[in-house]
């Protein structure tokens, strides 16, 4: 029976791998690289070099300067890393601005970086591609899970199994080594791609992911209520100023510029735009809507760390370099896997 569980993990292990490669390896690709998009945007084009970022006033002040149809879609505000006021239209079209006005334009799939941002997100083919990156996202776990069972000591941990040997590749005793380097690197880095594909996973079925964690953590506190009278913000400008007033150590960073709403992220929250929100009448501007994270269900606040979790907006530079080092492995295992089952087959065939 041991022997039968054994041969089943490891046609397992060895068909999941030749299915997933390509989109494993694409997902580390593209995500690794979006890791350091800010950089490698300012990097591309010259014109985002701010010598500060802009305030939030500045930025509000562009916002009421805005004519459809960059209002009719929503707009993120400046940060360190993002000095710059980035509004993106119904077009997907990405506009920046300056203290001066607009600084650069990117079309959608313009350049690389939004290129790899759609792949990412949805192999470019819109509700099919997330359908299929979720189904693959639980399969490439049970990769991991099976890969991790084939490779566990019978006999207890030693030195040799962390060990690579390096043989030349076009030799027999290449297979040794690729081998050796799919199950060292996969052992050793475990933790975070596990963290990396789970979380990725668990975004792309974020509603049931949400619901779950609710369900299991239902403990919230009693939302703020809207003063009254409802305070009136007919411009961005009042709105950005409004919120200083209502939320102590938050600050707007998503506008949803067609809804009259914002999101706002308090300075320890780690989702990068922030899970509160501010909402006012579409006519006159009243504040219609106060709602604060921290008043939310527990397990509501849980399920808003996995995003910040699987683009490394937490940790700092370590986590960011150990997520790197992550997606660096997510790219060695399918390429190394291809070559060892290849290379053996084409061995095999020569007997």
């Amino acid at each position: 029976m041991h022997q039968a569980l054994k041969r089943v993990n490891q046609l397992t292990h060895t068909w999941l791998g030749l299915l997933l490669s390509l989109w494993v390896l694409l997902m580390a690709v593209t995500g690794t690289v979006l890791y350091y998009k800010p950089a490698l945007l300012k990097l591309t084009y010259p014109a985002l070099n701010l010598e500060s970022p802009l305030t939030l006033t500045q930025a509000a002040s562009q916002l009421d300067r805005l004519t459809p149809p960059l209002t009719e879609g929503y707009a993120y505000m400046p940060t360190e890393t993002t000095p710059w006021l980035e509004v993106v239209d119904k077009a997907k079209t990405r506009w920046y601005f300056g203290e001066s006005g607009l600084l650069l334009k990117r079309e959608q799939h313009g350049d690389v970086f939004d290129v790899f941002v759609s792949l990412h997100h949805d192999l470019m083919l819109g509700k099919t591609g997330k359908d299929l990156s979720g189904i693959f996202g639980l399969a490439s776990l049970l990769l991991v899970i099976t890969g991790l069972l084939r490779w566990w000591p019978r006999y207890g941990l030693s030195r040799r199994h962390f060990t690579i040997h390096w043989f030349s590749l076009k030799t027999r005793k290449g297979l040794q080594t690729l081998s050796e380097l799919h199950k060292v690197s996969a052992v050793v880095m475990i933790i975070p791609m596990v963290v990396i594909l789970g979380t990725g996973t668990a975004i792309i079925y974020a509603q049931p992911v949400n619901q779950l964690l609710v369900s299991l953590m239902p403990e919230a506190g009693e939302q703020p209520s809207i003063p009254s009278p409802a305070p009136q913000a007919p411009n961005w400008q009042r709105r950005v100023e409004l919120a200083d007033t209502l939320f102590d150590g938050a600050t707007p960073r998503l506008m949803y510029l067609s809804k009259d709403r914002m999101r706002l992220k308090f300075d320890d929250e780690w989702h990068p735009n922030g899970r509160s929100y501010l909402g006012f009448s579409p006519q006159q501007g009243h504040l219609i809507e106060l709602e604060s994270v921290r008043q939310t269900a527990t397990g509501n606040q849980l399920s808003h760390t996995l995003y910040p979790l699987h683009v490394a907006a937490v940790g700092g530079t370590l986590y960011l370099l150990i997520s790197t080092l992550a997606g660096v492995t997510l790219m060695i295992l399918p390429l190394t896997g291809i070559a060892y089952y290849l290379r053996r087959r084409s061995y095999r065939q020569r007997r």
